[in-house]
């Protein structure tokens, strides 16, 4: 809609709030409203002013919040009549692009991809995978860490409900998520991301995916921000809990974000050829830079610590350095079934979740981009699907055959360590001034500072039991 239009469809719904998100640093939604008489054609233009200095590695107060006209959407859960925008922010004062703000910095990708002369287009079809709990509880104390979850369907708290929207039934008998994924997904529907499919993603139904329809890389990271926001009030009026976190429960192999990508040009498929896979030179080349830069794009596609204990996990994927068609344990993945040269793309399978999607897409895309322009090899493909022990004895072999896979062939043990990669690693993301060392070096800092004295300022559970009598 244009913002003609949205003061039209203002007046036909009878919309009494706007409510106008834009994403911090870490990936989290912050919101202001206003009441619908203060919208005018000139609000599109001048925003309304924010708070930035609450915002995650903001720290001026003279930002501005510009709602984008397109992103408009009815809030069907809100009681009050509310119409939602996504916004971008600018500096209030020099009006220029706040490089701060993740979906400006996730445009900034698309517009430089279209500076190069590659494509003009990126397209990406979101994966996203989650957890639906029965109930969820922890706490964090200087005498206590706790931490406790119910799954849906499982015996204990679970047996005591009275709600049995979520249990199992006589025409569904495992997918005890398959109702939530139902109101999820149609509220996705409904304010203008198309879904592609959903299904249970575990044996116990605990862990869900909904899979998203491409759209351009902007749009493909508001349908990610939208489905947390989404899954979170679901869960909330259903008394359930749902979290994003990669890997919330120690014997699960973990959840995704597989980011699936492709580029266009002119309204042309770039990826689909007659190489590999049935990929183009180009597309090889593309996977060739995100490999050579997986460990530094790991410190924002795998931002937390919990994400690294998916990646490394003896009961999980343990990615390899690669690209194949056919195994599941490769970084960059080759849809089989995607025979037309456009549906050609490529699948990104070790990011999660937890991620800042506007971030994440933004850092592959220039990884791909570097890969393209500087013709990066990434060497032969994984072939055969097999154990991941197998894989890790291969490690050797591999290493020789393609010096850019690292010692292993693995990814990062730790967030700490894939941070040192990203200060290592970094020039590329500041191509064309799509991310600026001011931002990066402001990531790095609250992460290895205020997060990491968080994190190891507390005695774990696990030790607890190891240590306590030893």
């Amino acid at each position: 809609m244009t913002p003609r239009g949205v003061l039209a469809f203002c007046r036909e719904k009878e919309v009494r709030v706007i409510d106008l998100r834009f994403t911090d640093v870490f990936g989290q939604w912050h919101h202001i409203t206003i009441p619908v008489r203060q919208l005018t054609e000139a609000t599109f233009e001048n925003g309304c002013r924010i708070d930035a200095c609450q915002i995650a590695l903001n720290g001026s107060f003279n930002r501005l919040a510009i709602p984008q006209s397109s992103t408009a959407f009815l809030d069907t859960s809100a009681v009050t009549t509310t119409l939602v925008m996504i916004c971008t922010i600018q500096d209030a004062l020099t009006r220029e692009e706040d490089l701060l703000d993740p979906r400006v910095i996730a445009q900034r990708a698309v517009d430089f991809l279209a500076i190069t002369g590659i494509a003009d287009e990126a397209r990406i079809a979101p994966q996203c995978e989650f957890y639906w709990f029965q109930s969820a509880r922890f706490a964090v104390a200087d005498s206590h860490t706790s931490y406790s979850i119910v799954e849906v369907g499982s015996s204990g708290d679970a047996s005591n409900s009275s709600d049995q929207n979520l249990r199992r039934t006589d025409d569904d008998v495992s997918d005890v998520g398959f109702q939530a994924r139902n109101q999820i997904t149609e509220s996705l529907e409904d304010i203008g991301f198309p879904i592609a499919t959903h299904h249970q993603a575990n044996s116990t139904g605990s862990k869900c995916r909904i899979d998203f329809v491409a759209t351009n890389l902007v749009r493909a990271a508001d349908a990610v921000m939208s489905l947390k926001h989404v899954a979170r009030r679901v869960a909330q009026n259903q008394h359930r809990s749902v979290t994003f976190m990669p890997k919330p429960i120690a014997s699960d192999v973990g959840a995704s974000l597989n980011v699936q990508l492709s580029l266009w040009k002119n309204d042309e498929p770039v990826f689909g050829g007659q190489g590999y896979g049935g990929l183009s030179e180009i597309a090889i080349m593309a996977i060739g830079g995100i490999l050579h830069h997986r460990k530094a794009l790991a410190a924002i596609c795998n931002s937390t610590t919990n994400s690294y204990r998916r990646l490394n996990s003896a009961n999980g994927p343990l990615f390899q350095a690669g690209y194949s068609s056919s195994s599941q344990l490769a970084a960059c993945r080759i849809p089989s079934h995607a025979t037309n040269p456009k549906s050609k793309r490529i699948e990104v399978g070790f990011a999660d979740a937890s991620a800042n999607p506007y971030l994440a897409f933004a850092a592959i895309v220039m990884a791909a981009i570097d890969g393209i322009q500087n013709k990066l090899d990434p060497g032969k493909p994984l072939e055969k699907l097999v154990a991941v022990k197998a894989e890790v004895n291969k490690a050797d072999s591999n290493k020789a055959e393609n010096s850019d896979r690292s010692e292993d062939g693995r990814f990062p043990k730790s967030l700490w360590e894939s941070l040192d990669h990203l200060k290592q690693d970094q020039a590329f993301l500041l191509e064309g001034d799509v991310f600026s060392t001011e931002m990066l070096d402001r990531w790095i800092g609250h992460k290895e500072n205020a997060e990491r004295k968080a994190l190891e300022s507390h005695a774990t559970p696990s030790e607890y039991l190891h240590y306590f009598n030893g």
